[in-house]
């Protein structure tokens, strides 16, 4: 592939489709430091200025080409299996290197997005909102808006009204900003919204403390991520599959999801597609222990999450139980 450019499994319908996050904040959020720690953050991960390179033509052909690898990881894989002749197996060989090449090429790529002045105001929004109720039509209207690969808002709600959860008291929360994130799924399926809006918060408080806001100056400390590696990481998977060198189990892990387990390249692979429930009692256990340590509801689901996961799995997660 070119500069920039990779071979992204996914299915058609996850390009146009959305994962969607909105988060509350306290006080009013400066416009101007808000639009540039918005670019900073786009600029910082990969698939947020992601595209589909080939168009509706390649959308087509994705959609046939996603049936067939199943079949040609699977058929493969049983071929070899089978108790025939060593010729016959030398020839099965060497037609998976073809069937695979054959995928190889003809899969639609996926191209990193010019970051042009246009790109930035069509996606990176402010609006003044007067109650909650206008928030909210807000926020549904970035997600009919949606175009790949991300659409995001800052609305700032400065009016009379104040929105308050209905567990907490008015005066120990009162939110005037809320960050809205709409991403397309066929390149957010690495994400969560926590490692966006943290790294969000980072660049939004390193442009506050230059422009003289009262944040802390170590806010500004973020390492910088490889240029091109989120891609790169995605097609070597997807190619190892195709050639029936695959580290997981299932073709459809073929997205940046396992790279929470497969810490090392000897580990086993683990399906996460399993389901997780929780009784209303556990929920109300689960609120009290993130509040006790003040970490977000959502990390602590997500541990939650993973643990089932390794267990379901009859592995033990890195680093012992």
């Amino acid at each position: 592939p070119g500069c920039g450019e990779g071979a992204i499994w996914f299915a058609p319908a996850q390009y146009t489709g959305t994962c969607k996050w909105m988060y509350a904040c306290r006080g009013l959020l400066d416009e101007r430091c808000f639009r540039t720690a918005a670019r900073s953050l786009v600029e910082r991960h990969e698939g947020l200025r992601a595209g589909f390179k080939d168009g509706e033509a390649g959308i087509e052909m994705l959609r046939f080409l996603k049936e067939a690898v199943p079949i040609h990881v699977v058929l493969w894989q049983e071929l070899a299996r089978a108790d025939v002749p060593q010729r016959a197996s030398w020839l099965a060989k060497r037609a998976l290197q073809s069937a695979s090449w054959g995928l190889k090429g003809a899969w639609p790529r996926s191209s990193e997005l010019p970051l042009s002045e246009e790109f930035f105001a069509e996606r990176i929004k402010v609006c003044r909102c007067r109650s909650w109720d206008e928030v909210e039509n807000r926020a549904q209207q970035l997600r009919r808006d949606f175009r790949p690969p991300f659409v995001m808002a800052l609305l700032l709600m400065d009016g009379a009204e104040a929105f308050a959860p209905s567990n907490a008291e008015p005066h120990t929360w009162a939110p005037a900003s809320f960050v809205s994130f709409v991403v397309s799924h066929a390149y957010s399926d690495g994400y969560s919204g926590v490692p966006l809006i943290n790294d969000l918060a980072a660049l939004y408080d390193a442009e506050a403390f230059k422009r003289g806001h009262n944040v802390p100056a170590q806010a500004a400390a973020l390492a910088r991520l490889p240029q091109g590696a989120c891609f790169a990481s995605l097609e070597r998977r997807f190619f190892e599959a195709l050639d029936g060198q695959p580290r997981w189990s299932h073709p459809e892990q073929m997205s940046l999801r396992p790279s929470c387990f497969d810490v090392a390249s000897n580990w086993k692979p683990w399906v996460y597609n399993h389901e997780v429930l929780l009784e209303r009692a556990a929920v109300a256990a689960v609120r009290r222990c993130a509040l006790q340590y003040g970490l977000p509801f959502d990390v602590v689901l997500l541990s939650i999450t993973l643990i089932s996961m390794f267990r379901a799995s009859a592995a033990s997660p890195p680093g012992g139980s």
